[in-house]
């Protein structure tokens, strides 16, 4: 598989360790060739974890013409949308009167655990409050999501914040919540 896929298969030995291999193509290879060779193990590890937690035997050349076609077309659309990107991810701040919470999640399956991230900010983007949550992982994303913004919620409303943003990521929910939180005195 490394002859065959391009130039850095013939500076590849089969009997260096692999970081004597990294080491070597790093120094005398193009940045292109180091990206490549790293593609190429991308997709062995991917044709490794189907065969071992899917039973699913990938053949080297579909894995690697995979894992390159998925580099290519992940380094055209970086190229086309690097503009784009940079405006739709910057973080905006709220209005004067406004707090704004944004929430994330992660879980790792493996250990079923499950994490919540959360950061309260004012409209100058200084940090007011910030808070982890553990959580037992959730099987279902949109469930997990909608979870991670009551989360939120629950650590906001005995702030008694009278106007909040929460800004969450995941795009079946929107990117954005907007609450009043009335309290009556």
């Amino acid at each position: 598989m490394w002859q065959r896929f391009g130039p850095i298969g013939l500076r590849l030995q089969h009997d260096k360790r692999f970081m004597d291999n990294v080491k070597s193509v790093l120094t005398t290879s193009s940045e292109a060739d180091f990206t490549l060779m790293f593609v190429l193990c991308w997709g062995m590890w991917y044709r490794r974890n189907k065969l071992k937690m899917e039973s699913e035997n990938i053949t080297p050349y579909a894995s690697t013409n995979m894992a390159i076609s998925l580099y290519k077309s992940f380094s055209i659309l970086k190229v086309s949308n690097a503009a784009n990107g940079k405006n739709l991810c910057r973080w905006k701040s709220p209005p004067s009167d406004f707090l704004k919470l944004n929430v994330d999640g992660a879980v790792v399956t493996e250990y079923k655990k499950a994490g919540i991230g959360m950061v309260l900010c004012d409209s100058n983007g200084k940090v007011v409050m910030a808070a982890t949550i553990f959580e037992p992982a959730v099987n279902e994303p949109s469930t997990f999501e909608l979870l991670i913004v009551f989360r939120g919620l629950q650590m906001c409303l005995p702030l008694g914040i009278p106007k909040l943003i929460v800004e969450s990521d995941y795009l079946l929910i929107g990117f954005y919540f907007f609450f009043f939180l009335h309290h009556q005195k």
